[in-house]
């Protein structure tokens, strides 16, 4: 069985990642398929008081994080914030809801951190030509690639990042 939600969490971030870079949205069904491979995957094979306490952390944290940014372009971009629903979607939050329940609390904000400066850096370098990319970054995507192959890593030993067990 965790065989078959492994595969199910791989196929559901193949997808979010190939129609977040094509069609800059997401159907919902890939989310609800990872997020509950995920979440039957730590509470019936892996659970422990611990992986509870750290993704509470996590949810926490970024809820503060968001909130924060929230009023500081409230604060100082008054003017602008009809413009703040473009900054991110729904796909963005529920690929960050993901990685708050797959990785511990250091591990997942260093993938976070890792992962929205490479997503910045790599858009920026292959959207110089078309206008249409620059003003949509497809963060969800870019998440969803990062976790295959941080998984994928995890699963060879080559890397060991604690898993949020």
């Amino acid at each position: 069985m965790p065989f078959v939600l492994a595969i199910l969490s791989l196929i559901s971030l193949l997808l979010i990642m190939v129609e977040d870079f094509r069609f800059r949205q997401i159907r919902l069904v890939w989310f609800v398929v990872l997020i509950a491979s995920l979440l039957v995957s730590r509470i019936g094979y892996d659970y422990n008081s611990s992986w509870l306490y750290q993704t509470g952390i996590n949810i926490f944290t970024t809820f503060f994080l968001i909130s924060s940014s929230i009023l500081l372009l409230i604060f100082f971009r008054y003017r602008k914030l009809e413009e703040a629903g473009r900054l991110g979607g729904l796909g963005d939050l529920l690929m960050i809801a993901a990685f708050t329940i797959s990785f511990e609390s250091v591990a997942y904000f260093s993938l976070l951190l890792v992962s929205s400066v490479l997503a910045l850096a790599v858009h920026v370098l292959s959207s110089h030509r078309n206008r249409f990319l620059r003003k949509q970054i497809p963060l969800a995507g870019y998440m969803a690639a990062i976790m295959i192959i941080t998984l994928g890593l995890q699963k060879a030993d080559v890397m060991q990042l604690h898993l949020n067990e």
